[in-house]
C-alpha cells in the first residue's frame, strides 16, 4: 500500500509543478513527512526533484536570466547546509510544526495576495535566497521565498519558471 500512496503523492505534486513551475515540495513534503518520516522524505524528495527541475530548466533555458538569479543561487548555496544541519538537530515534531507554519504562511500569503511594491535593488535576492536555502536544506521547500522575490521583482512568466 505504501508504494501506491507514495506514487499518488508524487503524481499530484508533479502535476502542480508541471502546471505552475513550483510547489511540488509544498504538496509532497507535508504528506510524505508523517508517512515515512522527515529524515527519509527529505532526501527521497530531493532526488526526485533534481530530475524534474533539470527538465524544467532545459525547457525554459532561453528565458533564464543568470544576472537576475546569481545572488539567489549564491545565498541559497551558502544557506542550504545550515538548513540540513538544523533538520538533523531539530526534533521531528518541531520540524513538522515549522514545515506546517511555512506551508500555511505561504498559503495565507497567496490567498491575501498583498500588493508589495516592486523591488528595485537586486541585493534583496541575498536575503530571499538565504531563506530559500535554509528551507531547501531542511524541508526541500525553498520555493516560497524565491517565488515571493520573483513576484515582487516582476519577473515575466518564462523567466519565473526558469529561475525557480
Amino acid at each position: 500500500m505504501l508504494p501506491i500512496t507514495l506514487t499518488l503523492i508524487f503524481a499530484v505534486a508533479y502535476i502542480i509543478f508541471g502546471a505552475i513551475g513550483f510547489g511540488s515540495a509544498l504538496v509532497a513534503m507535508p504528506l510524505l513527512s508523517p508517512l515515512i518520516g522527515i529524515e527519509t522524505a527529505t532526501p527521497l524528495f530531493a532526488m526526485i526533484a533534481l530530475v524534474s527541475e533539470i527538465i524544467m530548466l532545459l525547457r525554459y533555458r532561453e528565458h533564464l536570466n543568470v544576472r537576475g538569479v546569481w545572488r539567489l543561487v549564491l545565498a541559497t548555496s551558502i544557506a542550504t547546509p545550515f538548513g540540513i544541519a538544523a533538520a538533523g538537530i531539530l526534533d521531528q515534531h518541531i520540524a513538522l510544526l515549522l514545515l506546517g507554519i511555512v506551508v500555511a504562511g505561504y498559503g495565507i500569503y497567496s490567498l491575501i495576495s498583498p500588493h508589495i511594491p516592486q523591488l528595485k535593488n537586486p541585493n534583496w535576492a541575498f536575503g530571499f535566497g538565504f531563506m530559500g536555502g535554509l528551507l531547501s536544506g531542511a524541508y526541500n521547500t525553498g520555493g516560497p521565498p524565491v517565488v515571493i522575490y520573483g513576484s515582487i521583482s516582476r519577473w515575466p512568466p518564462g523567466e519565473f519558471k526558469s529561475s525557480l
